[in-house]
């Protein structure tokens, strides 16, 4: 199965974390879809939006147990829905995690920057709150 990513989960060692092993992925593009960062946290939110296109990693391969650890990971404000992806000028099917209606409210305007993320990601802060979502993970 394919899981499009656009935040924590672009980062190897954060899905190898998540389901003990790094897939086979590479660049891709979701159209009708903006992501922002979530209020207070470091982590992004994606929502439908027209005309909106949002990059990240196509994950291929995963299985129904991989798939669970990744429904723990990001928790009650995402639902995983099907999406169509642009890969390599390929449009194919794929699961992604999208902020739940009712949540919608913990999106900020801040469009949510990667780059930000990624010099972010070893400061304490930031790590305790990455290890108590893999914590909860794991309890699958």
């Amino acid at each position: 199965m394919r899981l499009f990513t656009y935040g924590t989960l672009i980062l190897p060692a954060v899905v190898v974390a998540v389901i003990g092993r790094r897939p086979d992925g590479a660049a891709a593009v979701l159209p009708g879809f903006a992501r922002y960062r979530i209020l207070g946290e470091e982590f992004p939110g994606l929502v439908p939006c027209e005309g909106a296109m949002t990059d990240g990693v196509l994950y291929d391969g995963l299985d129904r147990h991989e798939l669970a650890l990744t429904d723990r990971f990001e928790g009650a404000w995402y639902e995983r829905v099907t999406a169509k992806v642009s890969r390599a000028g390929m449009r194919v099917g794929a699961f992604v995690y999208v902020v739940r209606q009712e949540y919608r409210d913990i999106l900020s305007s801040e469009p949510w920057d990667m780059e930000k993320y990624a010099r972010q990601f070893r400061k304490a802060p930031h790590a305790a709150t990455l290890s108590r979502r893999l914590a909860v993970a794991k309890e699958v």
